[in-house]
């Protein structure tokens, strides 16, 4: 399902500024490179990894299991198939087809080198941060800057039935849009808005700190 918001009433950046309070939010900037920017939040199933342990979380259930984290995501974006099909010869033409419209957005940290090959973890006190987050995406906020519009687009993930699936579709995409829908104030591509990232407000010293010197790296 893809809904439209007219160019009058978005700006990429001010939709991100709200989509990062929710949960897992992201922004994909093209920086005036690409055409499309993205932008997402609260994803319907999130994957941490850490070592060989690999928590699957949704639905507010969380399955823990083990094993190759690569494996694990490709199992589960087969299941769900977020990607959609090739484009129709009247799509190529004219239709809507944005490179990403639904999947998982996240890190690969650099410890993951072990699933490929085992090597020591240096240091016993590392940071308790996962190898890797992943989130996967249903709704996604598509921005085109060539001809300044913005749209909500979800696929009604996890569901797989056809009828059960249009329907949460239509619910997420109405969801995502009064989440960022106040009365339309939100600004044109001509007048943006600067907004810094709530976690960039907090005040005191950072709250983040490299367990190793710049000499030791």
């Amino acid at each position: 399902m893809l809904m439209l918001i007219e160019s009058s009433c978005i700006n990429p950046i001010d939709v991100f500024h709200k989509l990062s309070s929710k949960p897992y939010g992201f922004w994909l900037d093209s920086c005036g490179i690409s055409r499309y920017s993205f932008a997402g939040a609260d994803p319907f199933i999130l994957i941490k990894a850490r070592n060989n342990k690999i928590e699957i979380i949704q639905d507010s259930t969380c399955r823990i299991t083990t094993g190759n984290i690569f494996s694990t995501l490709t199992s589960l974006l087969n299941e769900f198939n977020p990607f959609p099909p090739p484009c129709s010869k009247r799509e190529k033409t004219g239709g809507f087809r944005f490179p990403f419209q639904s999947g998982a957005v996240g890190y690969f940290g650099y410890e993951l080198k072990n699933q490929l090959e085992q090597f020591p973890r240096k240091r016993a006190a590392e940071p308790n941060i996962p190898d890797c987050i992943l989130g996967l995406y249903d709704t996604i906020f598509a921005y085109d800057h060539k001809i300044n519009k913005g749209y909500v687009i979800a696929s009604g993930l996890s569901e797989k039935n056809s009828r059960s699936r249009k329907l949460l579709a239509k619910k997420r995409a109405n969801q995502f849009f009064d989440t960022m829908d106040t009365g339309c104030n939100l600004r044109s591509p001509s007048s943006p808005t600067q907004h810094p990232h709530p976690s960039l407000e907090r005040e005191g010293k950072a709250f983040v700190r490299s367990n190793f010197t710049k000499k030791d790296y």
